[in-house]
């Protein structure tokens, strides 16, 4: 059986890498370089969905998979991922301490064991939070990896497992013959053949010809930009979050600060207007802030959809598959997209977890 995997983000090489470890033969085409689109500019952060429902479900099964995802692709490729366990903590200004007890209450009912703090506690805790800062929400649930790394070590244990890799590798359309997939044509003209292709491109995966119309996933760029301050020491020892984004410590000492949510295509322009945002977001947390070194911003885009829900899983299309569309859980829900695409692969069927996630949602069965 031949491969072919479109999009070599942190879910297609995931799951590349599940699959090539069967010996099965996989190629990952990658537009770009692999793990440099979404995936590279997200933060890391692996927090389930705070819903009782099919996705929530799958976020929290994901969540659970990250200790032996980390210590796997640590074992592999000696990097050191930078995973982190030791909770968030969300913290609330005078006008959302109602909000903060409402989120109380859904992190309590799950079972999560949140800790409630006073503004004196968060700053026992984290000195150097703002005296603005009223109460804050401890909650152990959170974890963080650095992203950056994960996608580097998934790369490297996609081709020691005997993967291919096909950087700056367009992918212009998906060949059929019969209702089932034949290859891909590349934008070189080239043609590629396959038994089966699991497209994985993020927000570029509606972008390719070929398809028929219900199987086409209409997912669409959403745009975020953060930036990152480097601290000389320290500032905070774990992540803060607000309802204005994040903020991310990182082990080399870098404070990422995001997130911008933009509708504005893949338009990629870093903008005064969201950095003199995110910056007075952060500086509102951590007074002083400013004085630190700005010493980098990026954006990227998420694949959103119109549920807010990935998907995930075989199309009408016999042997074309599915693991798109994860909006802003894409490093999280990478172990199970990974373990869920290979057993579809393997058997033909589709695992429960995934089945709520099929593109005939958005279309209807035939």
């Amino acid at each position: 059986m031949t491969i072919l995997i479109i999009g070599g983000g942190v879910a297609g090489l995931a799951v590349g890498w599940r699959l090539a470890q069967t010996g099965t033969a996989v190629t990952i085409l990658e537009r770009g370089r692999v793990g440099q689109a979404a995936s590279w500019a997200a933060a890391g952060i692996l927090f389930p969905a705070v819903e009782r429902t099919a996705f929530g479900q799958l976020t929290a099964v994901a969540h659970t998979l990250w200790p032996d995802f980390v210590e796997e692709l640590e074992e592999i490729t000696a990097l050191n991922l930078d995973y982190r366990r030791d909770g968030d903590i969300f913290i609330t200004f005078d006008e959302d301490e109602a909000q903060l007890r409402a989120r109380y209450e859904k992190y309590e009912a799950l079972g999560w064991l949140p800790q409630w703090l006073t503004g004196q506690m968060v700053r026992q805790w984290e000195p150097a939070i703002s005296r603005d800062v009223v109460a804050g929400l401890f909650t152990p649930m959170t974890h963080q990896v650095d992203n950056r790394l994960v996608v580097q070590a998934l790369a490297q244990a996609f081709v020691r497992a005997g993967g291919v890799l096909q950087e700056e590798t367009a992918v212009t359309a998906i060949l059929l013959t019969q209702d089932s997939v034949q290859g891909v044509r590349l934008a070189t003209g080239d043609e590629l053949g396959a038994d089966t292709i699991i497209l994985a491109a993020g927000a570029w995966s509606g972008q390719l010809a070929g398809l028929p119309p219900e199987c086409l996933p209409p997912v669409h760029p959403i745009k975020g930009q953060m930036l990152a301050l480097q601290m000389q020491q320290p500032l905070i020892s774990r992540m803060i979050r607000r309802h204005e984004g994040s903020l991310v410590p990182r082990r080399d000492g870098r404070l990422l600060v995001g997130v911008t949510l933009e509708e504005v295509g893949f338009e990629t322009a870093i903008t005064a207007q969201a950095v003199l945002q995110l910056l007075q977001s952060a500086e509102r947390t951590l007074p002083g802030i400013l004085k630190l070194p700005l010493v980098e911003t990026w954006s990227g885009f998420r694949p959103g959809t119109p549920d807010g829900h990935p998907i995930l899983g075989q199309t009408a299309v016999a042997n074309l598959l599915l693991a798109t569309g994860q909006y802003m859980d894409g490093i999280l829900l990478a172990p199970i997209i990974a373990q869920t695409l290979t057993q579809l692969v393997q058997t033909g069927q589709t695992p429960a977890i995934i089945a709520p996630f099929a593109i005939e949602r958005f279309y209807g069965k035939e």
